[in-house]
């Protein structure tokens, strides 16, 4: 660590007390030694404090208190002294003197307990139990000359003097211990300051006890100068260690007692000492053989931690081996578990496949409680084929995997997401929710999954229709749970777009019909089975006859007449409705050019095509085919779009358009404010005309102002794009009184004339 000018300062402030403590110990002052060893050990006691303050370390407040009790002890002791009594013998002196010994001691347990959590604890208590032998040995001979009648006379003298001694062994012992046992790693240099000041306390503290027993120890001695000096070293090295902290320039390695080391030569020291002894003047009892016990528990000691440091090495390549097995068995758990997502996952999109959804239903019904709510939702992309014929299937799989993610992105419920096949997804939600909730969150799905979908230039919309289930006893199984989803969701699209529909068991016979009626249209042939119907057209306000729209009927001799409502929506998702197309447009053809060469006149006739239709790469080269063949006037045709063909792709109906408006037809927009309604076709695109659906007619009314609004603005809108308007469905003189006010060009409705059979047409309205 850099050491700043300030921290030089603090350090040398620190130490300045301790100085004067020395001179007047050395000049046998006993009243400035008396008053500057407890302001000493306050110094100390404020460092210690200080630091406790930075750090909140609870060692430095037991550190700070250790160093109180000794001032207090010094401030009572030279106030005993003051009045001529034996401090030594003091019952309470000593008793403060011993929290000091305490406290030190509860600070080296808790450092240890704190830092053990690495060291091995069959060596640590091997090389306390040798140090520990080997120091009570040396201080036995040394101290107490082997006589037990020194012991019994110390125990004597006072209960706290006897555990004080005691705990300055163990303390000392401890200290000793936990560093000889260090194998790994290096002791920082303030613990080792500490460390020090520590077992210079300890030695102290036995030396005075030994020299007051002899009655050799005299007050204010460099004894009492070596215990301050060991408290303002432990309050040094703790000083240190947080300046350290502060200036980030503390780094706490970590030390074991793992590992292979030399250090078992520093236990010849005793033996050495003990020789010493022996060969001095010093009048103590050493034989040969206290020496050579000593070296037999140095020899024991090498034995023992050479078996213990082995068994050490083989555990930890057990261990080693154990977590290589762990982390062999990890790993293939983790490879089973992305075999098994793969397993799970559909192969194109990141939602889950077909036979994991029906698994979770069958897991989530086994487990179900009455108390929640299980719903499973059928989502369904309504014209999918048709995306796939206008930009091709890469394309179609673009879509599915950006609502895929869509999807993903709106689970914040829990909810298992599947796709079960081609255009259909299922999401399986289970919970604490009432049907109000489940609507909200289909009202979210179908604005998220309308939001355009832009690749490039090409921007795609798309509509989705969306059936729900709610789970009961009554349903028994997945099967018939997800029948009615399904059965749900079919009639969401029955409709319109973005429509979504709760089961409900009267469902279950349209669904049937839908199956019936799908399987007829396989087998359907078209010149027998289906005719067309005409309903006329008028001119606003003379009502003269303008001409019509072809309506396609279907009779058939069992199930008698099936509306197109029903059969239209069905030939589209059986792919029928390109070959029931093409002949509605031939014998929209035949009738018109029979008609206005028949009876001179300049009628217009209008044919539906659907999305499906209008995409088909040959649409458009069939329809100059046919009109050649016909050898009609393309003028008295009217190809009747509705709004959702420029929904699918803009670019190519805007293509197609052209060239329909090439071959000399008119184009209208059918359905008018049904779908869609995006005024903003009537300028991008070219149509001739706009047929306002029969929804917006019926709210035409003299009490109905709003209703009447909306019809204004939408003639207002085309006239000023130069288009014609004609109103479908006029059931009532008041809407056409209405309808001549605003302004419309045309109508069609009940109120002048109802689809009839083209025979019936030509009698009522040309003959």
């Amino acid at each position: 660590m850099k050491v700043t000018s300030k921290s030089i300062l603090k350090y040398f402030t620190s130490l300045v007390p301790l100085s004067f403590v020395l001179a007047s110990v050395l000049l046998q002052n006993q009243y400035w030694s008396n008053s500057l060893l407890p302001i000493n050990a306050l110094v100390a006691m404020g460092i210690l404090l200080y630091c406790y303050v930075k750090t909140k370390y609870i060692n430095f407040l037991i550190l700070s208190i250790s160093s109180f009790a000794w001032g207090v002890g010094e401030i009572y002791w030279a106030f005993l002294e003051m009045n001529q009594i034996d401090a030594s013998t003091d019952i309470l002196v000593c008793s403060i003197y011993f929290i000091t010994n305490l406290c030190l001691l509860l600070s080296f347990f808790m450092f240890t307990y704190q830092h053990s959590s690495k060291w091995n604890s069959v060596q640590l208590y091997l090389d306390s139990f040798f140090i520990g032998t080997m120091s009570i040995l040396l201080v036995w001979i040394a101290f107490f000359n082997k006589d037990l009648i020194i012991i019994r006379e110390m125990l004597g003298s006072g209960v706290t003097s006897m555990l004080s001694i005691i705990f300055d062994m163990i303390l000392a012992i401890g200290v000793l211990s936990w560093l000889f046992s260090i194998r790994s790693g290096k002791v920082a240099f303030h613990d080792k300051v500490i460390f020090f000041g520590i077992l210079l306390f300890c030695f102290i503290d036995i030396l005075f006890y030994y020299t007051d027993f002899h009655n050799v120890y005299f007050s204010n001695s460099l004894i009492d100068f070596c215990y301050i000096l060991s408290l303002q070293v432990i309050a040094f090295g703790v000083l240190y260690k947080v300046d350290l902290k502060k200036r980030s320039a503390y780094s706490s390695t970590t030390v074991t007692n793992i590992g292979s080391t030399n250090a078992w030569l520093y236990l010849f020291i005793f033996p050495l000492a003990v020789f010493y002894l022996k060969i001095s003047a010093i009048e103590v009892s050493i034989k040969t053989t206290d020496i050579l016990l000593f070296v037999i528990l140095i020899f024991l000691y090498r034995v023992a931690s050479k078996y213990v440091q082995l068994s050490i090495q083989n555990e930890s390549l057990l261990l080693k081996e154990r977590q290589m097995n762990e982390l062999l068995e990890k790993r293939v758990e983790e490879q089973v578990a992305e075999l098994s997502l793969l397993v799970n996952r559909d192969t194109l999109t990141p939602l889950y496949n077909r036979s994991y959804f029906y698994l979770c239903v069958d897991k989530t019904i086994g487990s179900y409680s009455p108390n929640d709510t299980l719903a499973i939702m059928i989502i369904d992309i309504d014209r999918f084929k048709t995306i796939n014929d206008s930009f091709g299937h890469d394309m179609g799989d673009k879509v599915l995997i950006a609502l895929s993610n869509r999807l993903l992105e709106w689970n914040q419920y829990g909810a298992v997401i599947s796709r079960l096949s081609g255009d259909e997804c299922a999401i399986l939600i289970a919970g604490s929710y009432t049907k109000k909730k489940i609507q909200r969150l289909c009202t979210d799905l179908i604005r998220l999954c309308s939001e355009p979908i832009t690749f490039g230039e090409i921007v795609i919309n798309v509509s989705v229709s969306i059936g729900v289930a709610l789970y009961s006893k009554e349903v028994n199984n997945r099967k018939t749970f997800m029948k009615h989803a399904d059965i749900a969701m079919y009639r969401a699209k029955s409709l319109g777009y973005n429509k979504h529909q709760f089961y409900n068991p009267l469902f279950d016979e349209d669904f049937n019909r839908n199956s019936k009626i799908e399987l007829l249209l396989k087998q359907i042939d078209v010149e027998k089975d289906f005719e067309l119907y005409y309903q006329p057209q008028f001119s606003i306000p003379d009502m003269t006859l303008i001409g019509a729209e072809a309506l396609i009927r279907w009779n058939h001799p069992i199930h008698g007449s099936i509306p197109p409502n029903i059969f239209i929506p069905i030939a589209e998702e059986v792919n029928r409705i390109i070959v029931i197309g093409k002949w509605v447009i031939q014998e929209t053809l035949k009738q018109t050019q029979a008609w206005n060469q028949r009876y001179q006149n300049n009628l217009k006739i209008g044919f539906n095509v659907s999305v499906r239709q209008f995409i088909d790469h040959g649409f458009i080269s069939f329809l100059k085919t046919s009109l050649d063949e016909a050898g009609i006037n393309a003028e008295w045709l009217d190809a009747e779009l509705t709004e959702s063909v420029m929904i699918t792709d803009g670019n190519k109906a805007s293509v197609i358009l052209k060239q329909m408006n090439k071959l000399g037809l008119t184009i209208s927009i059918d359905d008018f404010g049904a779908g869609y309604s995006s005024l903003s076709y009537l300028n991008k695109y070219h149509f001739d005309r706009i047929k306002i659906d029969k929804s917006l007619i019926d709210q035409v009314s003299y009490d109905n102002v709003s209703g009447v609004n909306v019809v204004k603005a939408a003639i207002s809108m085309a006239k000023a794009v130069g288009i014609k308007v004609l109103a479908e469905g006029v059931e009532t003189q008041e809407q056409l009184k209405i309808l001549t006010s605003l302004g419309c060009d045309e109508m069609q409705g009940y109120l002048l004339g109802r689809p009839v059979p083209a025979d019936v047409f030509e009698k009522v309205y040309l003959e």
